[in-house]
């Protein structure tokens, strides 16, 4: 099995979690078994600007496999905001296993 770091793997991930949030501006949540936090961060500079979203989820409940991951989102811009110069996510794995995450990923994707 692939591994669950992958932009395939991390965009579906960030839909199924996203989809669950009550909002753009939400710091927690849950999408089932699976508690969510959003932290963001944003700074501009005279040439530059950048904003970094951490989105961290862990399984919440007793009966599911335990695991931990965060994937972060950063963007760069060049100037005030008008040129997109970089844009990416990666994730970590914190504990737990990634065939578990695949796993639940699966059934809520259903």
């Amino acid at each position: 099995m692939a591994g669950i770091a992958t932009s395939r793997m991390i965009g579906q991930i960030l839909q199924v979690l996203r989809d669950g949030s009550p909002g753009h501006e939400a710091r927690s949540w849950r999408v089932g078994p699976v508690a969510c936090s959003r932290d963001r961060h944003r700074h501009s500079g005279p040439s530059y600007t950048f904003g970094i979203e951490v989105l961290q989820a862990h399984v919440a409940e007793r009966d599911h496999p335990a695991w931990r991951l965060a994937i972060v989102s950063e963007r760069w811009w060049a100037g005030d905001s008008d040129v997109l110069i970089r844009d990416t996510a990666w994730l970590k794995l914190i504990s737990g296993k990634a065939a578990d995450v695949a796993a639940w990923l699966k059934r809520a994707q259903r």
